[in-house]
C-alpha cells in the first residue's frame, strides 16, 4: 500500500490545472488560501447574473492561458454589464 503521509503535499501539483478565467490569481503563485474559493465564487456568480456562459469581454480579447494569467495576476476583471443589479455587483466586487 503506498503511504502518501510522508510526502509533502506540494510535490503531487505537477502543473495548473484548470480554467484560468476562474482561477484566482494567488493560485498561479502556488500559495493561497480559502480566498481562492471566494475568488472563483464571485466569477461564476458574475455567469449566474450575466444569464449567460459567454466570457466576459476583459477576459475574451486574450489569444492564450499564459496572456489571460498575466493580466489576471495584474488585477483584470470582469467588467460590470449594464443588467446587473448594484448589490450583485457590489457582492462580485469584494
Amino acid at each position: 500500500m503506498f503511504d502518501n503521509t510522508k510526502i509533502p503535499f506540494y510535490s503531487w501539483i505537477l502543473k495548473i490545472v484548470g480554467t484560468p478565467v476562474h482561477m484566482a490569481p494567488e493560485l498561479l503563485s502556488g500559495r493561497y488560501d480559502s480566498s481562492a474559493d471566494v475568488y472563483a465564487f464571485g466569477i461564476l456568480f458574475w455567469y449566474i447574473c450575466a444569464g449567460q456562459v459567454k466570457l466576459p469581454n476583459h477576459f475574451d480579447q486574450f489569444q492564450n492561458k499564459e496572456q489571460l494569467w498575466n493580466s489576471v495576476k495584474k488585477g483584470i476583471r470582469p467588467e460590470c454589464l449594464p443588467l446587473f443589479d448594484y448589490s450583485c455587483w457590489n457582492l462580485m466586487e469584494r
